[in-house]
């Protein structure tokens, strides 16, 4: 991944301290709750494509409770904002549709490659003398035209985090204050945990450098295939598999199994960003019900 827009496990997560006024509330403790889970998680997520999933899940419920807390009676009836609340409001609603912007895309990456390992699964199939540099070219053109959209996810994800304000300033004592220090610190949990994917997203046409393992690699752990007698594979293993006339039965059997694997990874990652995208839209509207209210 170029620039400095990438990703990487050597940019830890630097988690912020809420302290939640309404803690006897049930809604949030909960809240409090899926924040600790997720902050003491988002470092493993990093190596672990289950970990990450269960990340994109957990980010998910979080944002669920955050909308049940959104939707609080005591909240929507005393929804009364002083006029540094109300921007902090607008601030975090128009960031939440960068947010939302950013997961719809890094949904539309995994389809795209969903659907190139589909291509790569038929090739393997159907082997023969006029699999040849085109199939390579295409290869190369489709990891290239993807790398570009993981790049601009990695940017854009920059870009919300250097928009991202401090809660240092609000009124702690204040329900919505509250409510604005639970969005932000959401919004950061959410960032780290997006920025494994995307960081996981940017490797399979990458040179394997250290501890910078593809998509498949990750997804074989557990399954301990390899096709070149290594752990650091990626889509070109495949290829090769496709491109060698002199593989043998057992090798194409394991590329098989390598990309079947991937999209297993890619399937679960892409249901994880659905589910959340779900989420997210309809804590945007509990959002905007309370910023009419005012």
């Amino acid at each position: 991944m170029a620039g400095s827009a990438a990703a990487t496990p050597d940019q830890p997560f630097h988690a912020r301290s809420i302290s939640l006024p309404s803690r006897t509330h049930p809604v949030a403790l909960r809240v409090e709750d899926e924040l600790h889970k997720l902050k003491t998680a988002a470092p493993s997520m990093w190596w672990s494509t289950e970990k990450m999933c269960s990340g994109l899940r957990g980010v998910g419920d979080l944002y669920n409770s955050v909308g049940d807390l959104l939707r609080l009676p005591s909240l929507e009836q005393r929804a009364v904002f002083s006029s540094a609340q109300k921007k902090r409001l607008e601030e975090e609603l128009e960031i939440s549709v960068v947010l939302l912007d950013l997961v719809d895309n890094m949904k539309d990456v995994l389809v795209a490659m969903k659907d190139h390992v589909e291509d790569l699964r038929l090739a393997l199939r159907r082997r023969g003398n006029k699999i040849t540099l085109g199939k390579e070219r295409r290869h190369a053109l489709i990891g290239k035209e993807l790398q570009k959209s993981v790049n601009r996810c990695c940017k854009a994800s920059k870009q919300m985090d250097e928009r991202c304000g401090s809660f240092e300033t609000l009124d702690r004592d204040s329900d919505l204050s509250m409510v604005i220090r639970v969005l932000i610190e959401s919004r950061d949990i959410t960032l780290s945990v997006l920025r494994s994917v995307l960081h996981l997203l940017s490797t399979p046409w990458q040179s394997q450098k250290g501890r910078r393992w593809s998509i498949i690699s990750k997804a074989m752990q557990k399954r301990k295939v390899a096709c070149d007698g290594t752990h650091e594979l990626s889509f070109d293993s495949s290829l090769r598999c496709i491109l060698n006339k002199d593989v043998d039965d057992d090798r194409i059997l394991q590329a098989q199994e390598q990309l079947m694997a991937a999209e297993d990874t890619i399937e679960a990652l892409e249901t994880g960003l659905q589910s959340l995208l779900r989420r997210l839209i309809q804590c945007r509207v509990s959002f905007l019900n309370i910023l009419s209210l005012n």
